[in-house]
């Protein structure tokens, strides 16, 4: 007789797939990675508080994925290189003018990845 899985192993599974993701934002021929599941709960609550209490997998899902998830996955990833790197000095360098031809992300092996 077969046996049912254990209780919470799917939702285990997807959070291990999670946890490994690596986000590639190249924006204007910089590139930069964002380990998703190696974001910090200081980095999660920041981004909780600049972005009005949404949390960071908010800002990863393809359907509400905007401009602003763009300049998330840049800040937290340039926070993982330089944890003192703020908010507003992102908000500085971001570029308000993307155009689509600006813009190239992608999901990469987490094993390709120095920072994850």
């Amino acid at each position: 007789m077969a046996k049912a899985p254990r209780p919470g192993v799917g939702a285990r599974n997807d959070a291990a797939d999670a946890a490994s993701k690596v986000m590639e934002l190249t924006i204007r021929g910089e590139t930069v990675r964002l380990g998703v599941g190696t974001v910090t709960i200081d980095d999660r609550a920041l981004v909780r508080k600049h972005m009005h209490g949404l949390p960071v997998e908010s800002f990863l899902d393809g359907e509400t994925f905007g401009l602003d998830s763009l300049f998330i996955i840049w800040w937290l990833s340039k926070r993982q290189a330089v944890p003192s790197y703020s908010f507003a000095q992102a908000r500085e360098e971001f570029p308000d003018d993307l155009t689509p031809d600006d813009v190239q992300l992608s999901e990469v092996d987490a094993g390709d990845s120095p920072e994850a």
